[in-house]
């Protein structure tokens, strides 16, 4: 008995008396190959036959059954046609309970999902990327992957783990290590990484800068082994240089003028110290320089100021002790003279 080369249905012999016999094999070979397409709500309506597919025409969920009843299983991709009113179609993709909303238009889902914790798009186009348990639905946002992520406004990203971007054009990171972390402006970075925040600006990643596991300020790569060139620098030139530099107080442009800074202008850093890479910007690490040299330099002046002092205290000492000596003398030369030192002797006849 021959067989269709592409799905292997029995076809019957030319000429067979029992030509129904292979008809009738097929037949039942249909209840497992062909998808059966209605509404979910109709999916009770059929027989959940070992292997047989059922597709929610209004869901796009795909469900197989097992003998007994009709379980969910990962689907393939499946893209909903454009509507007639015009919106764009979607593309899902991972687990067969990862859906789109009726608002969503041009969305995707790439990929993830389980039957309890599904991923979900409703914004236009919006996306997620792949994960457990993440929703877009904020017009353009996007969830990367993770568990628990949410993206409801436009232009917002969330990933990682229970991160929550509610404000429009926020970017929202949560490590595992919390409940999670949420926007709190429009426009925001926001990142929870207590393993600590590393950015580097060469392809060897040794420099750069760093924000260890629980501190609150970034260190400079800095050390001896990362740095060529080095002269050591006068610190007296320095201090002078910074005593005639000038400090002001000064707001940014893009902040509000009741928050207020101190510093030069870093033009003015640039012309006196020639030090980084950009006169309209002054590096930490060049700030830090210049104070510690500019220490130094105050120190040694004090030192020579204090060597001046005891210069000056032990002349003093000695001119304190030479005039203590002419006091003594002046002292004897009265005695010998009979004079007490404290009256004039008036002259009588009698003398």
């Amino acid at each position: 008995m021959p067989q269709t080369p592409n799905h292997g249905y029995n076809v019957p012999n030319e000429g067979a008396q029992d030509w129904h016999v292979p008809l009738n094999d097929n037949f039942e070979q249909y209840d497992t190959d062909i998808e059966i397409r209605d509404t979910a709500a109709n999916r009770s309506n059929y027989d959940p036959k070992q292997g047989a597919k059922f597709l929610a025409t209004d869901t796009g969920r795909v469900s197989v059954g097992d003998g007994s009843n009709w379980q969910g299983q990962l689907a393939q991709s499946r893209y909903t046609a454009p509507s007639a009113s015009g919106a764009a179609g979607n593309l899902v993709a991972g687990h067969a309970n990862n859906s789109v909303g009726s608002g969503a238009s041009a969305a995707t889902i790439a990929g993830g999902g389980t039957s309890s914790n599904p991923n979900e798009v409703t914004g236009v186009s919006s996306t997620v990327g792949g994960g457990s348990g993440n929703e877009a639905s904020g017009d353009h946002a996007t969830v990367a992957g993770g568990e628990g992520n949410s993206a409801t406004a436009a232009n917002a990203f969330a990933a990682g783990t229970n991160a929550t971007a509610d404000h429009e054009g926020a970017f929202i990171w949560s490590d595992t290590s919390s409940g999670g972390l949420s926007s709190l402006n429009e426009n925001e970075f926001a990142v929870s990484a207590a393993g600590g925040v590393f950015f580097f600006s060469n392809s060897g990643a040794t420099t750069g800068v760093e924000l260890a596991s629980g501190s609150g300020s970034w260190s400079s790569a800095s050390s001896r082994a990362l740095k060529s060139n080095v002269d050591r620098v006068e610190t007296g030139d320095v201090l002078d240089r910074v005593v005639d530099l000038d400090i002001s107080t000064w707001n940014y442009d893009a902040e509000d003028e009741d928050v207020r800074h101190m510093g030069p202008m870093a033009e003015d850093f640039a012309a006196a110290f020639g030090l980084g890479d950009d006169e309209a910007k002054i590096s930490t690490v060049d700030a830090d320089g210049v104070a510690f040299a500019a220490i130094q330099g105050l120190v040694a002046a004090l030192d020579d100021a204090d060597e001046t002092i005891e210069d000056q205290q032990d002349r003093i000492d000695e001119l304190e002790a030479e005039n203590d000596a002419l006091e003594a003398r002046l002292a004897a030369v009265e005695e010998k003279l009979g004079l007490d030192g404290t009256a004039d002797h008036a002259v009588t006849a009698d003398d």
